[in-house]
């Protein structure tokens, strides 16, 4: 599957070294990691490479058709995320990310942040409003 610069996957792809057999004593892995900003599709890619399969009741193409469905035409981006487990942080149009929120999707937690949010993972902030999804 090809990888598009937009990507930046070696943050992500590091953090869930586990997830694909490839870190067997963890000492790679990341469990707090977050990505750069990057489009839906890049997004669904990438997590289809780190997580192949799926992490627990995460899969990235069924996630990836939910915001999609949910944002309609808006400007998203997201950026991804592992928090002990998968996480993804969307901003854009205010209007599609309440959208999404109130969505059908797998996500455990489904949390709004409407000036941004600090504990993204490294110490940088994610621009606000932003909606974080989390799945355990």
């Amino acid at each position: 599957m090809p990888e598009s610069e937009s990507m930046q996957p070696n943050t992500i792809l590091r953090a869930f070294s586990d997830a694909r057999g490839l870190d067997p004593d963890l000492s790679r892995r990341s469990l707090r990691a977050l990505g750069e900003p990057m489009t839906l599709e890049d997004w669904r890619q990438l997590m289809q490479i780190a997580c192949p399969g799926g992490y627990n009741g995460f899969d990235a193409d069924e996630v990836a058709s939910d915001i999609a469905r949910a944002a309609g035409r808006a400007w998203i981006a997201c950026l991804p995320a592992r928090e002990y487990s998968p996480a993804l942080y969307l901003y854009g149009e205010p209007a599609a990310l309440e959208r999404i929120a109130r969505a059908r999707t797998t996500a455990d937690e489904v949390q709004m942040h409407p000036d941004g949010y600090d504990n993204a993972g490294d110490g940088r902030r994610v621009p606000g409003p932003c909606l974080r999804l989390w799945w355990d």
